[in-house]
């Protein structure tokens, strides 16, 4: 009877379902390696007939075979996981968007309400982005992107929302000097760490969707 327990609850097959349970929720290198080892460790615990050697061989698979389709790029993690970098990118677009909407001229209601949103979008995504953590990728970006970008785009509301002809201009000068120190820094700032999609992050991004 102890021998048949011992068999059925064999080290493979449980350690097997623990790293695999483990790699659904690390990303990148991570969780290839963590998929790997609970493929292996199942395959060793099916062939002794231990309990729980299937979960993990099915598991661990699944988020092998993910792992692999991330890191060809198949999947962009960008849109199941937010990062700095993603918060970045979308406060610039939205900032663009935003210059979009002034190039058309004078602007009625309407136009300048959907800047006007543009601009709040662009600001709520920059407040999102750890400065801190940026900066100690790139040198100089968290006074750049405080004092110009976000300044900039606070400039601009409060310009836009009150007919004030100085914050305008203000906000479109700091916007401007951004623009060319981001230019200029363009090669550290595609440095900025990517975002890691992780299995559970996959699944819990298309669940909320």
């Amino acid at each position: 009877m102890v021998d048949t327990l011992k068999n059925n609850w064999g080290i493979y097959g449980s350690s097997s379902a623990v790293v695999a349970t483990i790699s659904c929720v690390v990303p990148g290198f991570a969780a290839l390696f963590g998929g790997f080892v609970a493929v292996l460790l199942g395959f060793w615990g099916a062939k002794k007939h231990q309990k729980l050697s299937q979960t993990g061989l099915l598991i661990g698979g699944v988020v092998l075979l993910f792992a692999n389709i991330v890191n060809m790029g198949i999947i962009p993690a960008h849109r199941f996981v937010q990062s700095d970098k993603v918060h970045l990118i979308n406060s610039i677009n939205g900032s663009i968007r935003a210059f979009d909407a002034m190039k058309d001229g004078k602007l009625n209601d309407q136009s300048r309400e959907e800047l006007l949103e543009q601009l709040r979008y662009a600001l709520n995504e920059a407040k999102m982005v750890d400065i801190t953590n940026v900066d100690s990728q790139v040198a100089g970006f968290s006074d750049h992107y405080s004092e110009e970008f976000i300044f900039g785009i606070e400039s601009l509301m409060h310009g836009y929302e009150n007919n004030d002809v100085f914050k305008k201009l203000q906000g479109g000068t700091l916007l401007d000097k951004w623009a060319i120190w981001s230019q200029e820094n363009r090669k550290d700032m595609e440095k900025i760490n990517k975002p890691e999609l992780s299995f559970f992050s996959f699944i819990y991004g298309i669940i909320v969707s």
